[in-house]
């Protein structure tokens, strides 16, 4: 894992944020957001527009597929989620969106 430091990945990452219609979730993330009390989907990605905004660490890791992903730790609602998302096509020739996989507490 390490640290992003390209702000243009930032950049990429707050403007999916700002537009929840190109932000898909998966199964595993919806279920997350299920479990948190208070916690929704816009809240996840209030949580990321703020976490950017305040200039944390943003880091990134190869998943085990080799795709790569982007990891958050940041604060949504009442605490802390650890968010990691990444970028996919859902078909070719297709607008490329913002997937977030995993929206949880530390395990």
């Amino acid at each position: 894992m390490w640290e992003i430091t390209d702000p243009a990945i930032k950049r990429t990452i707050k403007g999916f944020a700002e537009r929840s219609h190109l932000v898909r979730w998966s199964g595993y993330a919806e279920r997350d957001i299920a479990s948190t009390r208070g916690v929704t989907k816009q809240a996840v990605l209030d949580g990321i527009l703020e976490h950017l905004a305040c200039d944390y660490s943003v880091h990134a890791d190869h998943m085990s597929n080799g795709d790569l992903a982007y990891i958050f730790h940041c604060f949504v609602v009442l605490g802390r989620l650890y968010v990691k998302l990444k970028f996919i096509t859902l078909v070719p020739d297709a607008e490329e969106v913002m997937n977030i996989f995993s929206a949880h507490k530390d395990r």
